[in-house]
């Protein structure tokens, strides 16, 4: 059984046979493998070395088709783990996270980030993050912390009495962020397209959009040319509204309003004039 005196070198952390294994010394140079069977129904604290990350960590077993509910009272962290999640016995860690990553504009951490490993591991099902949170309020959710990308996304997060959950299908850094900034928008402008198939040109409104936060709410925003509702396309890559202009009674200068939100709620209004030229 896993003892108090054992070490766990994370970085040691290997996939076999699909299930996470975890290296373990005790005070010698001969390591053992730290498995599901060892830690029995109990979350166990290890030691392990500390880099930006806190040198204690909790470790857990999973069984291959059990559900668990996992608590770390010391990070404010609930895991429920759901019984497909994986289909062999899997070792789970938690350690306090130092803050890390580029800054977001309009966002204010709120917990400290808490690391749920192994990071790369992808389960079946997806699994339900706690984070603990004295009084929880509007324009707040749970963010994952992406290691490759080097930045936080939202997670859809459902608020409680005690703090925020969310659901994820992967391990990761999670945190309690608010998000207070609304989206950005830029000044709309007419754009010329041609079909590359066709060789045809149709005429099309291009709004700048971004937001660095919880990301743009598409199906509440809205854009009206002429006082009439128009359908847009988000272009994510190009981070812009695009409205194309297919009646030919739109012609001349327009009047051009959006409306948009983030998921967070945060919403901004930005109003133009656009000449539209002609059909």
């Amino acid at each position: 059984p896993a003892r108090r005196d054992l070490a766990v070198d994370l970085d040691d952390a290997y996939f076999q046979d699909g299930f996470a294994r975890i290296a373990a010394r005790s005070g010698g140079d001969d390591a053992q493998v730290l498995e599901a069977g060892q830690l029995g129904s109990a979350v166990q604290r290890l030691a392990a070395y500390a880099d930006r990350d806190s040198a204690g960590v909790w470790v857990a077993g999973v069984r291959a088709g059990e559900a668990r509910t996992l608590r770390f009272p010391a990070q404010g962290l609930r895991v429920q783990i759901p019984r497909d999640a994986v289909t062999a016995d899997a070792v789970v860690y938690v350690r306090g996270a130092d803050s890390f990553g580029r800054s977001l504009e309009g966002m204010t951490r709120l917990t400290r980030p808490v690391r749920l490993g192994p990071v790369g591991w992808v389960l079946h099902a997806p699994l339900e993050v706690h984070l603990d949170m004295e009084h929880p309020g509007r324009g707040e959710a749970v963010y994952r912390y992406d290691d490759y990308r080097r930045s936080w996304s939202y997670l859809a997060s459902d608020m409680d009495s005690a703090g925020w959950t969310a659901k994820s299908d992967r391990p990761g850094v999670f945190a309690v962020f608010r998000d207070t900034a609304a989206p950005r928008l830029g000044r709309p402008s007419l754009a010329h397209v041609r079909s590359w198939a066709t060789g045809a040109v149709w005429r099309e409104i291009h709004i700048p959009i971004d937001d660095a936060g919880s990301g743009f709410d598409e199906a509440r925003t809205r854009v009206r040319v002429g006082g009439a509702r128009h359908i847009f396309r988000w272009d994510f890559v190009g981070k812009k509204l695009i409205v194309p202009l297919r009646d030919d009674s739109i012609i001349g200068q327009q009047s051009v309003r959006v409306v948009a939100f983030d998921r967070s709620g945060n919403r901004s209004t930005r109003d133009a004039v656009v000449d539209t030229g002609s059909r």
